[in-house]
């Protein structure tokens, strides 16, 4: 099987509707994988080709062939209580504005006649009453009827819901009666199919889950609820009931409601509490309230798999509430999900549910979604007070049980959820009260019977218990997964296909949910308890041997699932009650031993495991990122299936994921200290802009030390502590100032909350209290003085660097802090008199505050400044390393700071400096001008920008400088080499040329680059003279034109290009003796040569040197430069052939090697001259023709040719439309594959306005082969979605909408299923669901 080109690949899945993710599913790889297979990284083969053209059904048709929708849903597949409970669910949303809708009795009580009982909002009462029957007959038909009580069921009239079709004879026997109408399952299927597409979807995904897309079409679960759907009033679950009163939440209640009918900004509110303690109960409560009393939709995320395109079932409406239950299992996706919200419905109000634990989760999650955390409204359930608990207690267990109520209340205040189940557990006999009065661990005995609660209904309570702790250990269960499945076989010993029943009945009692293939158990603080029942030894609190079972028998995401639940039942319980041994221990024992053998890729995988872990395992987390770091690997472990991905897993990968894995240790803080320490140690030597590595250790190291509200102030103390120690073992780096850079978010007047989103980073900030935050900034401030008084300049001069940070951006508030500040550095200057650079870096540091602050700040700024020495040396150093056009450190005056004033400020210096040096000895001033260059270079981030005029200025007044300065710089280091010796043999060659040739010579033959380097610069002035050449200077420069070092070559080129105008033949042979292609290391003389200055032509060189520059531009890495591509335009008018055939060896290149290497420009930014070429169609005809030949790979050609071939073809006139249909015309089965991916690049309104082209093109191609049809329509697709998109996020793009738009109209003249036909409906379709997806793209390309 032949290789794929990669449009075709992404233009089949397009038109098939899936993204990349799906079509990655469907074949068992990754996504990356179709990612690179579609920007032509890679290929597929092998099997893997063979299971991808099954999916993309390539091997029968272009377009796979959807079977039609299913009309009627099975309901007889569900049994008697599942379809009641349809039946009300279907009634509830059906009567959306009904007073209510409720089940009419249980089983046992006198129903009269109905089972569910509604009152629709104009006064109408229904009953509805539910027959689940094979068949129905007119008998049974006449029996319902028989049963019905209207005034005792208090209803008007009654609607028999059928699982079965009604037969002829009932529906006539129906009729003859007016109270009475019959719903079917085709009339219930159809009013499931005409409900709006989320509701209808959130019904199948409950009762018919896997016949979602059969019945629907639709491929992915609905994730949001109805508030009656996830807060029913009358639960299955019965431990678990809204029906009671809400009590003690009144105030909370009504900001809640106040904000969910709000419009104001933040459009998120946070509801913090602890299992039980009645979140759910208050969320539906509000949802209550804002649905019926102000108007809202309001729609529930509970736990589950998320995916973005969720986002297009929501309501679109601006009364929309979204509440997210739950929040704190989110920690993958809870950013996406609020993120997407905002975006697909900006208007939607957002209530945030979550435990206390979950705090870091959802802050997260905020300023992902650019929300100012400060601005969020937030509030914290607490236990009901004694009278609110009484009251709720005395509620369910009604009149005459005072007592029992408050013995109640007092035990089970602390959570709402356990005090309705301790309440109606008595109520029911279940509970005795002498129990909760004499039981020595109550809290353990209103667990006990809330697990016997929910199991109070199973008719097999002890196997049922055995499957929820199954669940428990493992969920989410992902019942279509076999590591799922083969774990609840193994640790229930009996096969999955006996299991699956019992939890679809489990379902039924509402102790499980299910979101899709997953389930769980609900509410969550069941399973915790359910967990810990199996884990954990009663009598003496040890753990039991449930989860080695669950570590032997599990594996995949069973396993990492089951460590999950262990380890956060483990932290809450043992904060509860220590217990003797760990319940975590045997799983932790097997992710430790598969971490340790593991490789690099295992390793990186577990570590984003151990990010779940880390908030409930802190110490064992860090432990085991201890010794990944002791212990590097060099294995790259992974799978078989994944051989083909480029490159090696290594430890760097490893190392990759640390630090966030170290952020959330840090959630403990007893661990922030060692968090610190290794942080500092893994990016001490990391010079990477912290800004734009948002998980590098130092930019994790900040963000922790940052101010966030609601933050205790330990994480800055804990890092002063750290940064004392740190900085006592090594001196602070110059570039990045790294570790005292670490105070800096410590003397910040505002908060800061930062979010990278793609290459945008996005801030927030608010502002922080200086009284509270006064005792770290003066901590902070004494690490600093104590730098700055060092005898070592480098930390000096980093201390002097950070001061700017203690000033920068200060309000009102922290001015006398400031003022301190400034008092205690004036006084330390005085007393130390720094050295030169010290004193530049001190002025560099208070410069804004001296020229711009007019508060008390400045004067005390001002008086540091005067306190710095004035003398020769420390002016000489401001000179050399501050630019001559620099305004910040010239004295603040009146004057406009014009360019001119600026110059002259800086040259009177000069000239005053240097006439004080004049007295002293040229060796001494050469010492101390390069002393003071080296220092600079060593110890500041920003230096030599004054060289240039200072040695200029003194040479020019001093000639005997230039020999001492090239004695003191014969082993200088390199970087000042660089910046002060070119400088240095100018001058020498105006002095004295023969001298200077002779100081080259030398420099060249001890062959230290910045020197050798230094010389090519030097040179490229005075190598024109011929006398300069005739003294040694052109043999210099062709012994250097093979040197080692690209620069040092450039060099050489740049001397030949200025010998052009007085020694063309002899730069020419310089020129084409120097090798630059492998480098790119050309400077733009070069190429002006030829261009700008008219110096070169191609037409002049001779063929050898043809050659040379042919064979030096097809190995250029790249062609993006401009005066590269003014070069090549000269050339494709002196000879077109041959620059066509330059960029197809280029191509050909990137065939075999193409790493590091771009065949063609990104983008041309001068005009071509092929569009007028009377070679144009031959050119064309030449590439189409090599497009042709065979080859090994054939897809990467097609990667470039049809980009090569429109740069040469410009606009698609007919004679270049003729020469892409001619193949077709003729019916050439070897041309047609060449032709074909060069339409991928044609004109989109070829498609629009030439389809009688498009349906030659496509019916021609099917009549040649299946191959030949799907490479020409998925190459024609992909014509139509080329290219740059703007628009705003939320909203399609336009060119979608008008492509849908000009789709349909060209449809409708067109054979309905024709070849073409079916080509416009592709493209119609894509569009489509890039219009309904843009929002979801938007959210995962940031």
């Amino acid at each position: 099987m032949r290789d794929f080109p990669a449009e075709e690949i992404r233009a089949a899945r397009e038109a098939r509707g899936w993204d990349q993710a799906e079509l990655a599913r469907l074949i068992s790889v990754g996504q990356q994988t179709v990612s690179r297979w579609e920007r032509g990284e890679s290929s597929p083969s092998g099997e893997r080709l063979r299971r991808l053209r099954a999916a993309l059904g390539l091997d029968d048709a272009v377009t796979p062939v959807r079977r039609p929708l299913l009309e009627e849903l099975p309901f007889n597949r569900l049994d008697a209580y599942q379809f009641e409970a349809f039946s009300a669910a279907l009634v509830s949303r059906l009567y959306p504005d009904a007073r209510e809708v409720l089940p009419y009795g249980v089983s046992g009580d006198a129903q009269h006649g109905i089972d569910i009982r509604t009152e629709t909002a104009d006064g109408e009462r229904i009953g509805f009453q539910c027959k689940k029957y094979e068949k129905f007959r007119p008998s049974l038909f006449l029996k319902a009827v028989a049963e019905l009580d209207r005034d005792r069921a208090r209803v008007d009239r009654c609607v028999l819901l059928l699982s079965t079709r009604a037969s002829a004879a009932v529906v006539e026997a129906c009729d003859k009666l007016d109270e009475w109408t019959i719903w079917d399952s085709r009339a219930l299927s159809r009013k499931v199919d005409e409900l709006p597409r989320d509701q209808a979807q959130a019904l199948l995904d409950r009762f018919f889950p896997d016949m979602r897309e059969e019945f629907l079409g639709v491929r992915t679960p609905s994730v949001w609820q109805t508030a009656e759907e996830a807060f029913p009033v009358s639960m299955a679950n019965p431990v678990h009931s809204h029906e009671f009163r809400l009590v003690g939440r009144t105030n909370i209640l009504e900001s809640l409601a106040a904000f969910a009918t709000s419009d104001s900004e933040p459009r998120i509110a946070v509801l913090t509490g602890v299992a039980g303690q009645g979140k759910s109960r208050l969320l539906r409560e509000l949802a209550r309230v804002s649905d019926r009393g102000y108007g809202r939709e309001t729609r529930v995320l509970l736990p589950g798999p998320f995916t973005p395109d969720a986002f297009e079932y929501l309501p679109a409406s601006d009364q929309l509430l979204v509440l997210v239950e739950d929040a704190h299992e989110r920690s993958d996706d809870l950013a996406v999900v609020v993120g997407g919200i905002l975006r697909a419905r900006p208007r939607a109000r957002v209530v945030i549910a979550t435990r206390p634990y979950g705090r870091h989760v959802v802050q997260q999650a905020l300023r992902a979604a650019h929300v100012d955390e400060r601005e969020v409204p937030r509030w914290d359930l607490s236990a009901l007070g004694s009278e609110d608990a009484f009251s709720l207690a005395s509620e369910i267990l009604g009149e005459g049980q005072e007592h029992a109520a408050r013995v109640v209340a007092h035990v089970a205040a602390d959570s709402p959820l356990l005090l309705v189940n301790a309440a109606t557990s008595m109520r029911r006999g279940i509970l005795d009260i002498r129990k909760l009065q004499t039981h020595s661990d109550v809290h353990k005995l209103l667990l006990d019977v809330f697990v016997q609660s929910a199991l109070s209904q199973s008719s097999q309570p002890d196997d049922d218990r055995a499957l929820l702790h199954a669940v428990a250990a493992l969920q989410p269960v992902a019942t279509d997964v076999p590591h799922f499945q083969n774990a609840l076989s193994a640790l229930l010993q009996m096969p999955f296909t006996r299991i699956s029943p019992r939890l679809l009945r489990l379902e039924g009692t509402g102790i499980l949910v299910r979101r899709g293939a997953s389930v769980r158990i609900f509410p969550d603080l069941l399973g915790d308890v359910l967990l810990a029942e199996a884990a954990v030894n009663p009598h003496d609190g040890s753990p039991t041997e449930y989860l080695r079972h669950v570590q032997e028998y599990s594996d995949g995401d069973a396993l990492a699932n089951a460590l999950l639940n262990a380890g956060r039942v483990e932290w809450q319980w043992n904060g509860r009650n220590p217990r003797r041994g760990s319940l975590l221990a045997p799983l932790w024992d097997a992710l430790e031993a598969e971490f340790r053998q593991g490789g690099a890729y295992t390793r990186t995988n577990l570590l984003r495991l151990l990010l779940k872990i880390a908030p409930f395992q802190p110490q064992r987390v860090l432990d085991l990122v201890r010794w990944a770091l002791a212990n590097p690997t060099t294995e790259d472990d992974r799978p078989h299936e994944i051989d083909w991905v480029p490159g090696n897993y290594s430890q760097a990968d490893v190392l990759r994921e640390v630090p966030r894995v170290l952020e959330a240790v840090a959630v403990d803080l007893d661990e922030v200290r060692n968090v610190y320490d290794l942080l500092w140690s893994l990016g001490r030597d990391d010079q990477r802009p912290q800004n734009q590595n948002p998980d590098a250790p130092l930019r994790i190291l900040l963000d922790l030390a940052s101010y966030v509200p609601g933050k205790p102030l330990e994480y800055q103390e804990a890092l002063l502590d750290a940064v004392s120690d740190w900085i006592e073992e090594a001196a602070p780096s110059p570039a990045n100032r790294m570790p005292l850079a670490l105070l800096d978010p410590l003397f910040s007047s505002t908060a800061e909350g930062r979010t990278v989103r793609g290459l945008t980073l996005t801030l927030s900030r608010y502002p922080v209290r200086a009284e509270a935050v006064a005792p770290v900034r003066r901590s902070a401030i004494k690490i600093l003085i104590r730098q700055y008084a060092s005898q070592d300049e480098g930390r000096a001069v980093v201390a002097a660097a950070s001061l700017a940070e203690v000033l920068r951006d200060q309000n009102e508030d922290f001015e006398p802090y400031n003022i301190e500040f400034l008092q205690e550095l004036g006084t330390l200057v005085a007393e130390k008199q720094p050295s030169p650079l010290v004193s530049l870096q001190t002025r560099r540091s208070l410069s804004w505050s001296i020229k711009y602050d007019r508060s008390p700040t400045h004067e005390m700024a001002q008086r540091v400044i005067e306190a710095l020495p004035d003398r020769v040396e420390h002016r000489l150093a401001l000179l050399l390393h501050t630019g001559p056009y620099d305004k910040a450190l010239m004295p603040r005056s009146d004057d406009d700071e014009s360019l001119e004033s600026v110059q002259n400020f800086w040259e009177a210096l000069r000239h005053t400096v240097l006439h004080e040096l004049s007295g002293r000895p040229a060796s001494e001033v050469a010492t101390l001008l390069v002393s003071l260059v080296e220092a600079g270079h060593r110890v500041l981030a920003e230096h030599s920008e004054g060289v240039p005029a200072v040695l200029q200025d003194g040479m020019t007044g001093r000639p005997d400088l230039v020999p001492a300065l090239l004695d003191r710089l014969a082993g200088a280091q390199e970087g000042v080499v660089r910046v002060v010796l070119p400088i240095v043999l100018r001058a020498s060659f105006k002095q004295d040329m023969t001298r200077a040739v002779g100081s080259c010579r030398r420099l060249v033959t001890a062959n230290r680059p910045a020197e050798v380097w230094a010389v090519t610069q030097a040179l490229q002035e005075f190598i024109p003279e011929t006398a300069v050449q005739e003294a040694g200077a052109l043999e210099l420069a062709r012994s250097l034109a093979s040197h080692t070092d690209p620069m040092v070559r450039a060099g050489v080129l740049s001397m030949a290009v200025s010998m052009l105008p007085n020694s063309k033949d002899t730069a020419l042979q310089l020129l084409t003796s120097v090798p630059f292609g492998e480098t790119g290391a050309v400077p733009h003389q070069v190429w002006w040569a030829f261009t700008m200055h008219g110096l070169l032509s191609w037409r002049d060189l001779t063929d050898s040197q043809r050659e040379f520059f042919l064979a030096q531009c097809t190995a250029l890495p790249a062609l993006n430069d401009h005066t590269v591509q003014q070069f090549f335009v000269h050339l494709a008018e002196a000879d077109a052939d041959t620059a066509v055939g330059l960029l197809r060896a280029r191509v050909e290149r990137w065939e075999e090697a193409p790493e590091r290497f771009d065949p063609l420009p990104f983008q041309w930014s001068v005009p071509l001259p092929f569009a007028h070429s009377p070679q144009r169609l031959d050119l064309l005809q030449s590439i189409r023709d090599w497009l042709a030949r065979p080859r090994e790979k054939p897809w990467r050609r097609e990667l470039h040719a049809p980009e090569l071939f429109w740069t040469i073809a410009g606009p698609a006139d007919e004679q270049v439309l003729r020469l892409l249909l001619e193949p077709y015309e003729t019916g050439d089965s070897n041309l047609v594959p060449a032709a074909s991916p060069l339409l991928s690049k044609l004109p989109k309104s070829i498609v629009w306005d030439r389809v009688d082209l498009v349906a030659t093109m496509l019916k021609t191609a099917s009549r040649l082969s299946e191959d030949a049809f799907r490479r020409t329509g998925g190459n024609l697709h992909a014509a139509v979605f080329n290219g740059v998109r703007w628009g705003t996020p939320g909203k399609p793009y336009a060119e979608d909408i008008d492509i849908s738009q000009r789709a349909k109209h060209i449809r409708a003249g067109l054979p309905r299923g024709s070849v073409v036909d079916r080509f416009y409906k592709a493209l119609q379709d894509s569009a489509q669901r890039s219009i309904d997806q843009v929002s979801a793209e938007d959210l995962n390309d940031n």
